[in-house]
C-alpha cells in the first residue's frame, strides 16, 4: 500500500519522511532495524514469561499461608497512607469552608429575593 521512497515511507504513520523516519534522536533509526531481531528475542521472552508464570503459581501456593495474607493487609493499609493527600483536620477546613460558601451564597439569594419583593411592593 505504502510508496518507499529513498528509504522512507509514503503515506503511512505521521512522522514518516524520504529517509526514514523523522524523529528527533537519530538513534531510533537504528533501534527500527534491530527490531527485526528484537522479535525473536521476544520469542524467548515469551519463554522467559511461562518461566514467570510458573514462578506466579509457585506464590500464589505461598498466598495459602495465613501470614502472607496479612502482610498483603498491611501493605495495602500502608499504601493509604502514602497517599496522604489530605490529613483529617484539612478535609474538615475545606468541607466547613465549601458549606460556609454555600450558606453565604444561599442567604445572600434569599435577602436579594426578599430585597426585590420589598422594593417591588413599595414602588
Amino acid at each position: 500500500m505504502d510508496e518507499w521512497i529513498e528509504g522512507g515511507r509514503k503515506g503511512g504513520r505521521e512522522g514518516w519522511r524520504e529517509g526514514g523516519r523523522d524523529d528527533d534522536d537519530d538513534d531510533d533509526d537504528d533501534d527500527d532495524d534491530d527490531d527485526d531481531d528484537d522479535d525473536d528475542d521476544d520469542d524467548d521472552d515469551d519463554d522467559d514469561d511461562d518461566d514467570d508464570d510458573d514462578d506466579d503459581d509457585d506464590d500464589d501456593d505461598d498466598d495459602d499461608d495465613d501470614d502472607d495474607d496479612d502482610d498483603d493487609d498491611d501493605d495495602y493499609d500502608d499504601d493509604d497512607d502514602d497517599d496522604d493527600d489530605f490529613d483529617d483536620d484539612e478535609v474538615a477546613y475545606i468541607l466547613t469552608k465549601h458549606t460556609n460558601v454555600c450558606l453565604v451564597s444561599r442567604i445572600t439569594v434569599i435577602l436579594t429575593l426578599n430585597v426585590n419583593t420589598v422594593f417591588s411592593k413599595c414602588f
